[in-house]
């Protein structure tokens, strides 16, 4: 498997990075297939996905490990990965920062909303811890660290508790204590992003484009031009996916009940080629003609 790529190499000056989020191996996989060379994963999407567990706080390091484990073990291509609030003391981020790098992890993102009352996602953040606390989290997180290579990043949820002010101020904080990256979760609307970019124009910076009607996120290319360098898209994969299952389930019911004719893909052919592809099929079959050409 080739060596993955790092952050800072990844890098390029006028280019944006984009990243849609895995859930789990076989969409790491896909995402790898498309072309991107680095992924996220998201904590709401993962936890959702396999154990259909809201990202409340309720999950640990064990649990989330265990997925990182397995969508780095199906690809090679550069990882971010939410390290929530470090899952409790700045023990527990010492931990955190030495497993998920020793996984081959390239950015772990490490938060400051409060976990006994911590929303999932982009929710606003009822509240956020002290100053003093999430500093030396970071600070911790970033000492612990045997090679630089791997981003540490500083996500405050201050906006949604506090306002922007109070989340600028954070992320500043956050600079001063070394991190190698500022996500400011829960801002939606275009000028606040852009003062965002504004403040800080130099810093690997991420975003969370959210789509949807009510609140359509800017382009990737507007996104970047505020000064935003990695941009995440969490639930690309994970909400199609849903409605789509659902469907195929109801038809599937409907067939089990009253006769109907079960749903089919509308391209079969392809899904299977690319199930097969992702899979690596051909790959493991051929292991099966190296054992008979052993045997004769």
């Amino acid at each position: 498997m080739a060596k993955r790529q790092t952050f800072s190499e990844l890098a390029t000056p006028g280019v944006p990075l984009v990243m849609p989020c895995a859930h789990d191996s076989l969409s790491a996989r896909l995402i790898e297939m498309a072309g991107f060379p680095a992924m996220a994963i998201s904590g709401s999407g993962a936890l959702a996905a396999r154990y259909a567990l809201p990202d409340l706080g309720l999950a640990g390091l064990t649990d989330m490990s265990a997925i990182t484990r397995d969508v780095l073990d199906a690809t090679s291509i550069a990882c971010m990965v939410d390290g929530d609030d470090g899952y409790g003391d700045v023990k527990s981020v010492a931990r955190t920062v030495r497993v998920n790098e020793s996984l081959g992890v390239g950015a772990l993102v490490l938060e400051d909303q409060m976990r006994a009352v911590k929303r999932p996602g982009q929710s606003a953040a009822v509240s956020v811890v002290s100053d003093e606390e999430i500093a030396a989290k970071l600070k911790v997180a970033l000492d612990t660290r045997d090679n630089k290579d791997m981003w540490i990043i500083g996500r405050t949820d201050a906006y949604g508790a506090q306002g922007l002010d109070a989340a600028i101020r954070r992320a500043e904080m956050y600079l001063k204590c070394g991190v190698d990256g500022l996500f400011l979760a829960g801002v939606r609307r275009p000028e606040e992003l852009e003062r965002i970019g504004q403040a800080f124009r130099g810093t690997p910076l991420t975003v969370v484009v959210y789509g949807g009607q009510d609140c359509p996120s800017p382009p990737v290319s507007e996104l970047h031009a505020m000064g935003y360098t990695q941009i995440l898209y969490p639930l690309a994969l994970l909400l199609p996916m849903c409605t789509l299952f659902e469907d195929v389930l109801k038809g599937l019911r409907l067939a089990a009940t009253n006769g109907a004719p079960p749903p089919l893909p509308e391209d079969e052919k392809r899904a299977r080629f690319l199930l097969g592809k992702a899979v690596n099929a051909e790959n493991w079959l051929s292991l099966e003609k190296v054992t008979g050409e052993v045997l004769e």
